[in-house]
């Protein structure tokens, strides 16, 4: 933690019955949340981990999960995320995505790649068949998600493929 950071902290009182804070809260957090598949929900991560994803408490009480696969973007401990619900555990805890459904996530994905190829001068140099690595780092989507959105840009005519690059079109 830096001086003027927001974390979500839990008070307990410890064995020599002094007030202590922890930043470890997912023990306090409750497993049974109110939500169901597709609510929209927002909360503070409270950690983050490379193997597991970005842990959440949704309202700042019940226990969540950003899958890694489904982390495409930098996201600190601190800070406020809105999710969508994509599963409830027999547990209770959620998983979350903060990408919409693929469907409608596509047209948002199209706008970026079209803005990314705009920023590379019209040329972008690499294609969909690239390293999901490269896409990730450059387009901060998956490969999944990269494809669709060049696949919609291909059928609106707005870009051409090429074997190594992808170009504006017109």
């Amino acid at each position: 933690m830096q001086p003027g950071e927001e974390v979500l902290a839990a008070l307990y009182i410890d064995k020599s019955s002094r007030l202590c804070a922890t930043m470890n809260v997912y023990e306090y957090l409750d497993k049974a949340s109110p939500y169901n598949r597709n609510d929209t929900v927002t909360g503070t991560v409270y950690e983050v981990s490379k193997q597991f994803g970005v842990f959440v408490a949704v309202d700042d009480k019940y226990s969540a999960l950003i899958p890694a696969k489904e982390v495409h973007e930098f996201i600190r401990i601190g800070d406020t995320v809105t999710a969508r619900v994509t599963n409830v555990k027999s547990d209770g805890k959620l998983d979350l995505s903060i990408k919409k459904k693929a469907y409608k996530q596509m047209d948002d994905d199209a706008e970026a790649v079209y803005q990314m190829i705009e920023e590379y001068g019209g040329v972008l140099p690499f294609n969909d068949k690239a390293d999901p690595e490269i896409i990730k780092r450059e387009a901060k989507m998956s490969k999944n998600a990269f494809k669709r959105a060049v696949g919609h840009l291909l059928k609106e005519g707005r870009i051409k493929i090429n074997e190594k690059s992808i170009t504006l079109e017109g």
